[in-house]
C-alpha cells in the first residue's frame, strides 16, 4: 500500500498532462468544435446513451 500512495499522484499528473496534450492537439487540427468534426454519429449516440444510465 506505502508503493500505491507514492506512485498514484505521479500517475494522476501524468494522466492529466497527456489528456491536456490531446486536447490540444485536437483543438488546433479541427478547432474548438473537434468532437462534432471527428466524432461519428454512431458514436455520439452510444456515449449519450451510457450518460443517461
Amino acid at each position: 500500500m506505502y508503493y500505491c500512495n507514492k506512485i498514484y499522484p505521479k500517475i494522476n499528473l501524468f494522466e492529466r498532462k497527456i489528456r491536456e496534450f490531446i486536447l490540444i492537439i485536437l483543438t488546433k487540427s479541427f478547432g474548438v468544435n473537434w468532437y462534432t468534426k471527428t466524432v461519428n454519429d454512431d458514436l455520439k449516440s452510444e456515449i449519450k446513451n451510457k450518460q443517461k444510465e
